[in-house]
């Protein structure tokens, strides 16, 4: 090719590029020879790759399998569905950010959404997965945006222990399993109390998915799972932020909602954290809300991350909505779950957590449960916080899985579950009054008496059976495979309250996470996975 720099008044060169394949596969780099006029060689260079550096040419992982793993991690990372928008491509690429790391034989896989996606116009993916073992090597966004980026976040408590609101230490006091000679309470020689600190659960900014981002031109982005959003346009942008986005919408009962506006100065790298720098100065009131938006947002990426296709959540007729900063009445240190059937045929549901702070109004203090050590006693919590926003909204899911509009066994049970496998531990509720660590366990050893038994007394207690065996199922899968268990566990469960129409706990619910487990349509072989899961099912009874 001529380079025709005789125009500026120097000589025309020549440039001389070769490309590079192995095995028909194309690499990514090229060898370039610059040549003057006369032929003479002025220099080689080369972004080429030794053969001995690429290795094996043949993928081991299929192309159909890179664009399944393609549109999952889209809908994860982008918050919506995707589509292809070429086929699968084998290359072998270099990590630019990491060259020593040499070539690797990828499949690049394009996938785009629909313009409406975020109020950002349309958002394309490239996506890199290893042809050797399917792992997802880089993901990024090939277009040239004329727009405004930035990234969204928020002050939360990480953990599971609520915000205590003035910041003070809460004795936080540890419990060894029961027996079941001990089943209702723990021995007080099991219970241990560790020194005390300023905060026992520190807000640290986390981003923020989802988060509906607003200019002073009316323009509307939603952050992605990293917290990305783009506006079009350049910057200056005055922007403003609430606890809002398509996927929840977070209520302050103890005065204004919170909003954050600020001015975008770049086009690129600008920071918005709601709370303001550090170090953070925002009260309960706004760790509160904070945290309502982040579990309930993490609640459904959780879902999505295990079957991307499963629209339950976007079909809901009715916007989510979580309520915080809820005053606190005599017997009122709750959170709840107020469906249509409770409120009224026509009325929205919500959910309600209260912001504690006075005496926790249980008469008498009951005995935490088995697994937990203390009463319910003590100074009742903001009960926004982890295990308590989940087990809520579990509610409002078991009413769209199954249809439930009241309270029972199964329901209460059920929604443990959620709070257990959201946040992969069994403790819930801890500190929900003072003075106790937990207000239920999935280390319990409530044991299944009858099908009749569940529809009398404590629905919170009698649930107990269902949720310690799922999480007893979710125990053993983990100590048998590792992470890998923990994958098995959430699928199971995932598949299970999408295939099955529930409403009561009896002891046909193994069987029917076995048969989803089965992989080979042979009732007759036992599944990968059974002996975990009877195991887990039978540990309590069912």
């Amino acid at each position: 090719m001529l380079l025709p720099l005789g125009l500026i008044g120097t000589t025309d060169k020549f440039v001389v590029r070769y490309g590079q394949t192995s095995a028909g596969i194309p690499v990514e780099g090229a060898l370039s020879i610059l040549l003057d006029t006369h032929g003479r060689l002025l220099e080689v260079v080369s972004t080429a790759a030794p053969s001995s550096e690429l290795g094996e040419t043949e993928a081991r992982v299929d192309a159909a399998a890179a664009a399944r793993g393609a549109l999952a991690e889209f809908a994860v990372r982008v918050g919506s569905r995707g589509v292809l928008t070429s086929e699968p491509k084998l290359r072998f690429c270099r990590d630019e950010a990491a060259p020593e790391r040499g070539h690797s034989l990828v499949w690049i896989v394009h996938v785009g959404s629909e313009p409406s996606v975020g109020g950002a116009g349309p958002v394309l993916r490239e996506l890199h997965f290893s042809a050797r073992n399917g792992a997802l090597e880089r993901c990024f966004d090939p277009v040239m945006h004329f727009d405004v980026e930035g990234r969204v976040g928020a002050w939360i408590t990480p953990g599971i222990l609520p915000d205590d609101g003035a910041h003070n230490a809460i004795a936080q006091t540890t419990c060894s399993p029961c027996a079941v000679a001990t089943c209702g309470a723990c021995p007080p020689t099991a219970c241990a109390v560790p020194a005390s600190a300023p905060d026992p659960n520190p807000e640290i900014p986390i981003a923020l998915p989802d988060l509906e981002i607003v200019d002073e031109f009316g323009n509307v982005a939603h952050s992605d799972a990293d917290g990305t959003f783009h506006l079009p346009g350049h910057s200056p942008r005055t922007v403003t932020a609430r606890f809002r986005g398509r996927f929840v919408t977070v209520a302050n009962s103890a005065g204004a909602d919170y909003s954050l506006t600020t001015t975008l100065v770049h086009d690129a790298g600008n920071r918005v954290l709601l709370g303001g720098p550090a170090p953070y100065v925002g009260d309960q009131t706004l760790t509160a809300q904070a945290n309502a938006y982040w579990w309930v947002t993490r609640l459904r990426t959780w879902l999505r991350e295990i079957n991307p296709v499963d629209l339950t959540w976007e079909q809901d007729a009715y916007d989510k909505l979580a309520r915080v900063n809820v005053a606190q009445t005599v017997n009122g240190c709750d959170a709840q779950f107020i469906s249509p059937g409770i409120a009224g045929a026509g009325t929205p549901p919500e959910t309600w957590f209260s912001i504690g702070g006075g005496i926790c109004g249980f008469y008498p203090p009951a005995a935490a449960s088995c697994g937990c050590c203390g009463e319910s006693n003590g100074l009742c919590t903001n009960k926004a916080n982890a295990t308590v926003v989940v087990h809520e909204f579990g509610h409002w899911l078991n009413w769209l899985y199954f249809d439930l509009p009241t309270s029972s066994a199964f329901h209460e049970g059920m929604a443990d579950a959620w709070a257990m496998y959201v946040t992969g531990q069994p403790q819930l509720f801890p500190y929900f009054c003072t003075m106790a660590t937990c207000t239920r366990s999935g280390e319990n050893c409530r044991q299944y008496v009858s099908y009749l038994d569940q529809f009398v007394g404590d629905f919170h207690r009698k649930g107990e059976v269902l949720m310690g065996s799922l999480w007893q199922v979710r125990s053993r899968l983990v100590a048998a495979h590792g992470r890998a268990g923990e994958s098995v566990a959430n699928a199971l469960f995932a598949a299970w309250i999408s295939a099955y129409p529930e409403f009561a706990i009896h002891t046909g619910i193994k069987r029917r996470w076995v048969l989803l487990d089965d992989d080979d349509a042979n009732p007759m072989t036992p599944s990968p996975h059974q002996a975990a899961i009877l195991s887990g099912f039978e540990s309590h009874g069912l």
